[in-house]
Protein backbone atom coordinates (compact mmCIF):
# COMPACT_ATOMS: atom_id res chain seq x y z
CA UNK A 1 0.00 0.00 0.00
CA UNK A 2 1.46 3.39 -0.95
CA UNK A 3 2.18 5.92 1.76
CA UNK A 4 1.53 9.59 1.08
CA UNK A 5 3.84 12.05 2.79
CA UNK A 6 2.18 15.34 3.64
CA UNK A 7 3.74 18.41 5.20
CA UNK A 8 1.91 21.26 6.89
CA UNK A 9 3.77 24.50 7.49
CA UNK A 10 1.97 27.07 9.61
CA UNK A 11 3.20 29.16 12.53
CA UNK A 12 -0.18 28.62 14.22
CA UNK A 13 0.15 25.26 15.98
CA UNK A 14 -3.62 24.97 16.45
CA UNK A 15 -4.12 25.34 12.69
CA UNK A 16 -1.55 22.61 12.04
CA UNK A 17 -3.32 20.27 14.46
CA UNK A 18 -6.73 21.03 12.99
CA UNK A 19 -5.62 20.46 9.41
CA UNK A 20 -3.71 17.32 10.37
CA UNK A 21 -6.80 15.89 12.08
CA UNK A 22 -9.00 16.65 9.08
CA UNK A 23 -6.52 15.06 6.68
CA UNK A 24 -6.21 11.93 8.81
CA UNK A 25 -10.00 11.55 8.83
CA UNK A 26 -10.27 12.04 5.06
CA UNK A 27 -7.48 9.60 4.20
CA UNK A 28 -8.80 7.05 6.69
CA UNK A 29 -12.22 7.22 5.00
CA UNK A 30 -10.57 6.23 1.70
CA UNK A 31 -8.36 3.62 3.40
CA UNK A 32 -5.16 5.41 2.32
CA UNK A 33 -2.07 5.40 4.51
CA UNK A 34 -0.68 8.88 5.17
CA UNK A 35 2.20 10.32 7.17
CA UNK A 36 1.81 13.95 8.16
CA UNK A 37 4.60 16.17 9.43
CA UNK A 38 3.92 19.62 10.89
CA UNK A 39 6.37 22.51 10.55
CA UNK A 40 6.07 25.84 12.32
CA UNK A 41 8.53 27.94 10.31
CA UNK A 42 9.55 28.20 6.69
CA UNK A 43 13.24 28.17 7.60
CA UNK A 44 13.17 24.79 9.36
CA UNK A 45 11.06 23.30 6.57
CA UNK A 46 13.53 24.52 3.92
CA UNK A 47 16.46 23.01 5.86
CA UNK A 48 14.58 19.70 6.05
CA UNK A 49 13.98 19.78 2.29
CA UNK A 50 17.60 20.72 1.54
CA UNK A 51 18.66 17.47 3.22
CA UNK A 52 16.85 15.52 0.49
CA UNK A 53 13.51 15.02 2.21
CA UNK A 54 10.37 15.53 0.15
CA UNK A 55 6.60 15.54 0.42
CA UNK A 56 3.90 14.41 -1.95
CA UNK A 57 1.68 17.25 -0.78
CA UNK A 58 2.60 20.37 1.14
CA UNK A 59 0.27 22.90 2.78
CA UNK A 60 1.98 26.28 3.16
CA UNK A 61 0.65 29.20 5.17
CA UNK A 62 1.16 32.35 3.14
CA UNK A 63 1.74 34.51 6.23
CA UNK A 64 4.56 32.86 8.15
CA UNK A 65 6.64 34.91 10.58
CA UNK A 66 9.82 35.47 8.57
CA UNK A 67 10.14 33.29 5.47
CA UNK A 68 6.58 33.23 4.12
CA UNK A 69 4.85 30.37 2.31
CA UNK A 70 5.21 31.96 -1.12
CA UNK A 71 8.97 32.24 -0.60
CA UNK A 72 9.11 28.62 0.57
CA UNK A 73 7.18 27.56 -2.54
CA UNK A 74 9.58 29.52 -4.74
CA UNK A 75 12.54 27.87 -2.96
CA UNK A 76 11.04 24.43 -3.61
CA UNK A 77 10.40 25.08 -7.30
CA UNK A 78 13.46 27.16 -8.20
CA UNK A 79 16.28 26.28 -5.79
CA UNK A 80 15.45 22.60 -5.34
CA UNK A 81 14.01 22.18 -8.85
CA UNK A 82 11.17 20.18 -7.31
CA UNK A 83 8.20 20.11 -9.64
CA UNK A 84 6.68 16.93 -8.19
CA UNK A 85 5.56 18.21 -4.79
CA UNK A 86 1.99 19.45 -4.90
CA UNK A 87 1.71 22.75 -3.01
CA UNK A 88 -1.44 24.22 -1.53
CA UNK A 89 -1.22 27.74 -0.17
CA UNK A 90 -3.57 28.49 2.71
Amino acid sequence: MPVYNIGICDDDKNMCCELESMLIDIFREFNVHVEIEPWYSGETLCKHLEMGNAFDLLFLDIELLTLNGVEVGKFIRESLNDIKTKIIFN
